[in-house]
C-alpha cells in the first residue's frame, strides 16, 4: 500500500512538472495528456523514500512505466541504481537498466551490464557482473540477489587479484556467497593465469572481516627431522573486544608433540597484557620421552589515582624446550626473568617497589629480589623547602640544592640446583665447607646529598657537594644481627669552557666551531675499612675503602661544523663531528706512583652524508687506556660503523589495468596496439611509471685487546636489505668472530613479489643449528591461501 502511495505522488510529481514545462514554452495543450510524454531538462523528482535523477524523462502513461535516461539514477531506501538507461515498471516495482550498471545494497556495490530488480522485495538479477568484498572480488555471468546479503553466482571466478583479467582465481558453475560471511562453490577449479592447477567437487572458503570463534585451518608438511607432521590444529575464540585466545597442538611424528596456548587481553586506558604457555612431549632417538614446559605472562594495569602495576613472568623448565626454534633470540637466551612493579607518584616523583627472578638456564643459578622498595627525589633548590617567593636570581643561597633517595632490598643468591621452595625464597644454607649455597641479605639504605653551584666571572663554573649514606643490615659477615653502618664523601670541581669559531665562505665547510673543556675536581673520603663486615647486594653497599684524597683532571674537545648544501642554498649544521676526551687522576695517599692510567676516547659522527645519490652514514669510536709512567698502551677498543644506502630505480612498461571496483581509479591499458611491429621504441607509448625502492648495507666491527695477553676480541657484523628487481627482494645478515674464525650466525631470506602472492624463502644458521622455510600466500588472505615447507636439523 505504501509503495502504491508513493508511486501515485510521483506520477502527480511528473504530471506537475510537465505541465509547467509545457505552460512555459506558450503551446496549446488539450485537457487529457497523451499516451507518451517527454522531459528533455535535468529533473528529479523526490518522495519519502523514492527518487530518481536523470537529465531525460520518458512516462508512458498507458503501461505505467518510466525511463530515465543519461545519467540516470534512482534510490530506495539503502538500495541504489545507477545505469545509461533505467526503466521503471510502476505497476510491478520492477526497475530494468540497459548498459553499465551500478547496484549499491547498503555496503556492498556490484557492477554488470544490466540489471533486473524488484523494489518491494529488493531482489534482483545483475548479468555479467562483479563485485567486491572487504579482501577480494567475485564476477559471474550473472549474479542473482536471492535474499538480504545472500546471493548466487552462475559460471563465477572468486579472487583477490584486483586486475581486470586477474592473475589467479577460483572458479565455479555455481557459487552462493553469504556477504561478510563465506562464499560456497561447486565444482571448484583453481586457476592460475587461466591454468587449471587443482580441481574439487566442493568448496567453502570464509571471506569474514570480524573475529569469529573456530577452528583455523592445520599445515601439513614434512622434513627430515620431524618427519611427517600436521602443526597449527587450533581453536580460536574470544570475549568481547577484550580478550582473545587460541589453544593449539603440532603433532610430530618423529619427535612428539606439543601444546600451546596464546591470549591477548586490552581495555584501554585501563590494563592490557598477553598470556603464553606451552607443553613439549618430545620423544628422544633411543625411544624414551622428554616433558619440557615454559610459561610467559605479562600484564599492565593502570589505576585512576596515577599509579601502575606491571608484571613480567617467565617460567621455563629447560632451555631445551627452544631447541628447534626458528627464533635465534630464543636459542642465544640463557636467562628467564620474571619481575612485578609498582608505580605511584608522589610528590614529584616516583615511588615504586616490586620483586625479581632470574635464572641461569646454563649453570641453573637463580637470583630472587623480593621484595623492593625504593624512592629517588632529585636535586631540588633548598628554599622550596622554607618559601615560595622569588628573591630573584642574585640571591646566593638560591644555589643550594639537596637530594635524597631510599631503598629497601631483600635479597637471594641460589647456587644449588636442587635448591627447594624455602631455600630460593628465605632460607640460608651452607655446604660442608661453609660455603653458601643460598644466601639472603637484606637491608635499608638512605642517601642524601648537598651541592652548591656558582658561575664564577661569568665565565668559571664551581661546584661543592656532600654526600652521605646511611645501611641498616639483617646482619654482619660476622653474623651479628640488625647492625647499622654508613659513609660519606666530598667533591669540589672547577671546570670552564673555551669556544672558537672559524668561517670559511668560499669552502664547502662554511664554519667550524672548537670548544675545549678543562676540569679539574677533588674527592675526598675518610678511612671506611671498617666496612668490610658488611655485604653488598642489590644496590645495598658503603664504601670500604681506606681514606681516598683525590684529583682528577680531565680535558674534552669538540668539533662541530656548518656545510653548505647547494640544492637548499642554506647550511647544515652537524655537531659535536669529532669527539676528544682524556682522563687522569692523582692519588694524594699514594707516595709511589700516585698516577692513575690516562684514559682517552675519541668518537668520529659525520652523520649523513649524499654522495652520488648515496647515503653514506659512518660512525667510529675507540678508547685507548695509557701508563703515565712510559705512555705504553695497556688497551685499547675500536669500533667502526658504516651504512650505505640508496635508491634503486625501476621503470613498469606493463602496468594491468585494475579491476572496475578496486579502489582508485583504474589503470588504463599500457599498449595500446601490441602487435607484430612491437619494438623497444614502441614502448615511449607505454608512458612507463618511474619508481623507486631504498636499500641499505651495513658494516659494524669491533676490536678490543690488552696488553700482555695473546687474547683478544675482534667481531664483524654484516647485513643487506636490498631488492634486486622491482619484485625480488634479498635480506642477509651474519655475524663472525675474527678472532676464532668463526662465523657465529647468519641468516638470509629471498622475497618474491608476484601482485597478489608473494613467495618467501628464509634460511638461518648458528652453531650447528640451521633451518629453512619456504612460503607462497595471497598477500590478502595469507592464513586461508598459503602453502608452506620447513626444515631444520640441530647438534
Amino acid at each position: 500500500m505504501i509503495k502504491r502511495i508513493e508511486n501515485i505522488i510521483l506520477i502527480l510529481a511528473l504530471l506537475v512538472g510537465l505541465t509547467l514545462l509545457l505552460a512555459d514554452d506558450d503551446r496549446d495543450i488539450d485537457s487529457s495528456m497523451t499516451e507518451e510524454s517527454a522531459l528533455s531538462l535535468p529533473f528529479k523528482v523526490e518522495t519519502d523514500s523514492v527518487s530518481y535523477v536523470a537529465d531525460s524523462i520518458y512516462y508512458d502513461v498507458k503501461n505505467d512505466k518510466i525511463t530515465l535516461t543519461s545519467g540516470a539514477k534512482m534510490k530506495y531506501r539503502s538500495s541504489e541504481v545507477k545505469s545509461d538507461q533505467i526503466i521503471i515498471d510502476l505497476s510491478n516495482d520492477q526497475v530494468n537498466t540497459v548498459g553499465e550498471t551500478w547496484l549499491i545494497e547498503g555496503a556492498q556495490e556490484l557492477y554488470g551490464d544490466g540489471v533486473s530488480y524488484n523494489i518491494e522485495s529488493e531482489k534482483g538479477i545483475i548479468a555479467s557482473g562483479t563485485s567486491r568484498f572487504e579482501k577480494g572480488f567475485y564476477n559471474g555471468r550473472e549474479i542473482r540477489k536471492i535474499d538480504e546479503e545472500v546471493y548466487d553466482v552462475d559460471d563465477g571466478y572468486f579472487t583477490t587479484c584486483d586486475n581486470k583479467e586477474p592473475h589467479f582465481y577460483i572458479n565455479a558453475k555455481q557459487m552462493r556467497l553469504y556477504y561478510k560471511d563465506k562464499v560456497v562453490a561447486k565444482p571448484v577449479t583453481f586457476y592460475v593465469n587461466h591454468f587449471p592447477v587443482l580441481f574439487i567437487p566442493f568448496g567453502t572458503f570464509s571471506i569474514k572481516t570480524d573475529r569469529t570463534r573456530g577452528f583455523l585451518v592445520p599445515e601439513p608438511g614434512y622434513n627430515s627431522v620431524d618427519g611427517k607432521y600436521i602443526e597449527n590444529i587450533a581453536y580460536y575464540t574470544f570475549y568481547d573486544d577484550y580478550v582473545e585466545a587460541l589453544a593449539a597442538i603440532d603433532w610430530r611424528e618423529k619427535t612428539g608433540w606439543e601444546g600451546r596456548f596464546e591470549s591477548k587481553y586490552l581495555k584501554r586506558y585501563f590494563f592490557n597484557g598477553s598470556f603464553d604457555a606451552r607443553f613439549q612431549n618430545r620423544t628422544e632417538s633411543a625411544g624414551t620421552s622428554r616433558q619440557e614446559w615454559y610459561l610467559r605472562g605479562r600484564h599492565r594495569q593502570d589505576f585512576i589515582d596515577n599509579s601502575s602495576l606491571d608484571a613480567n613472568l617467565e617460567f621455563i623448565s629447560s632451555k631445551t624446550i627452544w631447541e628447534s626454534s626458528e627464533n635465534i633470540d630464543e636459542r642465544l637466551n640463557e636467562k628467564v626473568t620474571s619481575s612485578i612493579a609498582y608505580r605511584k607518584q608522589l610528590l614529584s616523583t616516583t615511588i615504586s617497589s616490586g620483586a625479581n627472578y632470574t635464572e641461569n638456564l646454563t649453570d641453573k643459578t637463580k637470583q630472587i629480589i623480593l621484595p623492593t622498595l625504593s624512592f629517588t627525589l632529585p636535586s631540588k633548590p633548598v628554599y622550596e623547602l622554607f618559601t615560595t617567593k622569588d628573591y630573584g636570581s642574585e640571591a646566593w643561597w638560591r644555589n643550594f640544592s639537596y637530594s635524597y633517595s631510599f631503598r629497601g632490598v631483600h635479597s637471594g643468591n641460589i647456587i644449588d640446583p636442587d635448591a627447594t621452595f624455602a631455600d630460593i625464597l628465605y632460607n640460608n644454607k651452607m655446604d660442608e665447607n661453609g660455603k653458601y649455597l643460598s644466601q639472603h641479605n637484606a637491608g635499608i639504605k638512605h642517601s642524601g646529598g648537598l651541592s652548591y653551584n656558582q658561575i664564577v666571572y661569568g665565565w668559571l663554573n664551581f661546584s661543592q657537594s656532600v654526600e652521605g649514606s646511611e645501611v641498616w643490615f639483617d646482619r654482619s659477615k660476622e653474623r651479628d644481627r640488625f647492625v647499622r653502618g654508613n659513609d660519606y664523601s666530598t667533591n669540589t670541581r672547577l671546570s670552564a669552557s673555551l669556544y672558537g669559531i672559524g668561517n670559511y665562505p668560499n669552502f664547502k665547510i662554511s664554519a667550524v666551531r672548537h670548544v675545549v673543556t678543562p676540569a679539574v675536581s677533588f674527592n675526598y673520603a675518610p678511612d671506611f675499612s671498617k666496612n668490610e663486615e658488611f655485604y653488598s647486594f642489590s644496590g645495598i653497599s658503603l664504601n670500604s675503602g681506606k681514606k681516598r684524597r683525590n684529583l682528577a683532571f680531565s680535558l674534552d674537545n669538540k668539533w662541530s661544523a656548518k656545510i653548505y648544501n647547494e640544492k637548499l642554498k642554506q647550511d647544515k649544521a652537524i655537531n659535536d663531528i669529532i669527539s676528544l676526551s682524556s682522563t687522569v687522576s692523582y692519588d694524594l695517599e699514594k707516595e709511589s706512583k700516585p698516577f692513575t692510567d690516562i684514559d682517552h676516547s675519541l668518537s668520529f659522527r659525520p652523520g649523513s652524508i649524499n654522495i652520488s645519490k648515496l647515503n653514506l652514514n659512518y660512525s667510529s669510536s675507540g678508547s685507548i687506556r695509557q701508563d703515565p709512567y712510559d705512555f705504553d698502551i695497556t688497551n685499547w677498543r675500536v669500533n667502526n660503523s658504516i651504512t650505505v644506502g640508496g635508491n634503486s630505480p625501476y621503470k613498469e612498461y606493463f602496468t594491468s589495468e585494475r579491476n572496475v571496483l578496486a579502489k582508485g581509479a583504474p589503470v588504463a591499458p599500457v599498449i595500446d596496439d601490441f602487435d607484430d611491429s612491437f619494438s623497444v621504441a614502441s614502448l615511449s607509448k607505454s608512458n612507463p611509471t618511474n619508481r623507486s625502492y631504498p636499500w641499505t648495507a651495513s658494516l659494524n666491527h669491533d676490536y678490543s685487546r690488552t696488553k700482555g695477553s695473546d687474547r683478544y676480541s675482534s667481531n664483524l657484523r654484516a647485513s643487506l636489505s636490498f631488492r634486486l628487481t622491482a619484485n625480488w627482494i634479498l635480506d642477509y645478515s651474519s655475524y663472525y668472530n675474527l678472532e676464532k674464525g668463526d662465523l657465529i650466525s647468519q641468516s638470509l631470506s629471498v622475497d618474491r613479489e608476484l601482485h597478489c602472492w608473494k613467495i618467501k624463502f628464509s634460511w638461518t644458521k648458528q652453531g650447528d643449528y640451521w633451518n629453512y622455510k619456504v612460503q607462497i600466500f595471497n598477500v590478502n588472505l595469507p592464513d586461508a591461501l598459503k602453502l608452506k615447507h620447513s626444515d631444520y636439523r640441530r647438534g
